[in-house]
C-alpha cells in the first residue's frame, strides 16, 4: 500500500514541496519523486483526497470572495450551508453534481470579474437585469439555470449588452 509523504511542513497545506509516494516491496521502501508543485501538510503525511478537498477550499473561497454567502453557494449547489464551511475548511468535498455546480458557479464569477470589480459583480448578481427578464442572476442560479447567466455575461464582455 502507498503512503504519500511531504517533503516539507510543518502548517496548513501549502504549495510548496516535492510529493513523494512510499512503496513497500518486500523489505525495500521505494521513494518515487512524482511533482514539486503540490502540498506538505503537518504531520507529513496527507491523502490524494485531502488535497483535492483543499483544493476545492480555495474554489470556495474564491466564489465567497466574489460577494456570495456561504448560503447562496449552498443553495446553488444543492447543499447545506454546514457542508460548504466544511468544503471551505477543507474538512471534505463536493462530489458529483455538487461538485459540477461548484465548478460551474466559480466559472460564472471568473467571467464576472473579466468585466466588473468585485462590487461590480456583487451588484451584478443581486440586481434584476432586463437581459435576464428582469429576474436577477443569482435566483436564476439558485434554480440551476446556468446557461441564461452565462449568456448575460458573454453579451456583457463582447459589449453587446
Amino acid at each position: 500500500s502507498s503512503i504519500i509523504r511531504w517533503s516539507f511542513g510543518p502548517g496548513r497545506i501549502s504549495r510548496e514541496g516535492w510529493l513523494a509516494i512510499l512503496t513497500s516491496e518486500g523489505s525495500d521502501d521505494i521513494i518515487h519523486v512524482v511533482s514539486r508543485d503540490v502540498y506538505s501538510v503537518e504531520g507529513g503525511a496527507v491523502t490524494q483526497g485531502q488535497a483535492v478537498a483543499e483544493a476545492f477550499a480555495d474554489i470556495v473561497s474564491e466564489v465567497h470572495d466574489a460577494s456570495l454567502t456561504y448560503a447562496e453557494i449552498a443553495a446553488i449547489c444543492g447543499v447545506g450551508e454546514r457542508q460548504v464551511h466544511h468544503w471551505r475548511a477543507g474538512r471534505h468535498r463536493p462530489r458529483g453534481a455538487e461538485r459540477d455546480l461548484l465548478l460551474e458557479l466559480r466559472y460564472v464569477v471568473k467571467l464576472l470579474r473579466e468585466v466588473y470589480r468585485p462590487e461590480g459583480v456583487e451588484i451584478w448578481l443581486h440586481s434584476r437585469n432586463p437581459e435576464l427578464a428582469g429576474e436577477r442572476p443569482i435566483d436564476l442560479l439558485r434554480a440551476r439555470e446556468f446557461v441564461p447567466v452565462l449568456q448575460a455575461i458573454e453579451r456583457l464582455s463582447s459589449g453587446a449588452a
